[in-house]
């Protein structure tokens, strides 16, 4: 394993099987610096070392068990690492494509409608294939066009297999929640980033339902389905919704999902610059508390499935006391993949611990609140005024 950023060594990728003289010769000169070796996935013995001349080989004890325990919270972390790299990688990817098709829409509207197909498509195929699970991305550098198609389309999609769709259904769900907002692109930017819309205006942001609509239809690339998500994702199961205020007994399960899912995320990354952020949590209470007859109870269930009990963004403090910034849910919803606070380093430095994995008994012991932290532990774990998603698979490539 390699646990450097995948553009800084000559390799395709982060972990691999030793197969040339060449790699090892690129190793080498790597000077061992991020260098880990597996043992267990290896297929060699590693050499013995030689004695130095006229001396005798040691016969000391074997390793304590504190060291193996050691070395393999370090193997990991290392996994921890390569994990997130890899989802920054795709995000990076997905995101370049979607800034391009989404920019491209009116000119080349073919073009561009076939482009976001297979970006959805391809996620929707990799989510359908392994166990992922949701993974907080550090705030990347592209323009915030892409945060909320690509966080629909990856929490949606993770909902609709946690609630068992069929593949057809799945990957609707992943392409309707990415191209669920492109009638904006024709909505005046100042009434879109308004806190306080008039009624004119509040008319002519509701237009982007059906503005969206007729144009994802004139791509002639969009099933059905898919125009449907377009045009409900803003309706309510009972019925208060726009722009038709269908019930949910006219909505599908894919809508009831993208609606929800949309709610979410724009809670916590409002259009408007005037609307304050919420935290993770604080998204999943207000919606429990103030909107829950807006919203399907088994879809909601499946989000916090998804989320995990600490959604990622959350900062926590461990039964140990020490503070750490939830990265992504595991295998256990209350033991989180957390970052470990640690101010003597930076964020690329400091400890990843799958508290379920490795966690050596280890739990969440509560929510924190920023007012709770110290200024200095505030900028370090600089909570996201915008999260940024994306999916993870169980093992690194």
């Amino acid at each position: 394993m390699i646990d450097h950023h995948w553009l800084d060594h000559p390799f395709a990728r982060n972990r691999f099987l030793i197969s040339t003289a060449s790699q090892l010769r690129e190793l080498q000169a790597m000077r061992g610096a991020g260098l880990f070796w597996i043992p267990a996935l290896s297929q060699a013995e590693p050499l013995p070392d030689e004695p130095a001349a006229g001396s005798r080989p040691a016969e000391g004890p074997a390793l304590p068990a504190g060291d193996d325990a050691a070395s393999l919270r370090r193997a990991q972390s290392v996994r921890e690492r390569l994990l997130v790299a890899q989802a920054r990688r795709d995000w990076n990817r997905a995101a370049e494509t979607v800034r391009h098709a989404l920019r491209g829409l009116r000119e080349n509207p073919e073009a561009a409608a076939a482009d976001l197909v297979a970006v959805a498509t391809a996620a929707a195929a990799r989510i359908l294939e392994g166990r992922d699970i949701l993974q907080l991305l550090d705030r990347p550098g592209a323009e915030s066009g892409q945060y909320h198609a690509l966080n629909c389309m990856t929490i949606a999609t993770l909902v609709a297999k946690t609630m068992r769709l069929s593949p057809g259904e799945l990957t609707d769900v992943a392409l309707g929640a990415l191209v669920h907002d492109v009638g904006k692109v024709l909505i005046p930017h100042r009434v879109l980033r308004e806190a306080k819309r008039s009624p004119a205006e509040e008319r002519v942001y509701r237009d982007h339902c059906q503005i969206g609509l007729e144009l994802a239809r004139g791509t002639g690339v969009f099933s059905e389905s898919v125009l449907n998500l377009i045009r409900d994702h803003h309706e309510a199961v009972d019925g208060s919704g726009f722009p038709a205020g269908r019930p949910g007994a006219e909505l599908s399960q894919a809508a009831r999902i993208l609606s929800l899912v949309n709610r979410y995320d724009r809670l916590c990354g409002p259009e408007s610059p005037d609307r304050t952020s919420l935290r993770p949590a604080d998204a999943l209470r207000r919606i429990w508390r103030d909107e829950r007859k807006r919203i399907d109870p088994d879809v909601f269930s499946a989000l916090v499935n998804v989320l995990g009990v600490y959604p990622p963004g959350s900062i926590v403090q461990l039964s140990d006391l020490r503070i750490a910034l939830v990265i992504a849910p595991s295998a256990r919803p209350t033991l989180p993949v957390v970052l470990i606070y640690q101010p003597s380093r930076t964020q690329e430095q400091a400890n990843l611990l799958d508290l379920s994995a490795d966690g050596d008994g280890l739990a969440v012991e509560k929510h924190l609140l920023p007012h709770e932290l110290s200024r200095e532990a505030l900028q370090w774990l600089d909570p996201r005024e915008r999260l940024v998603y994306y999916f993870r698979g169980a093992e690194p490539d």
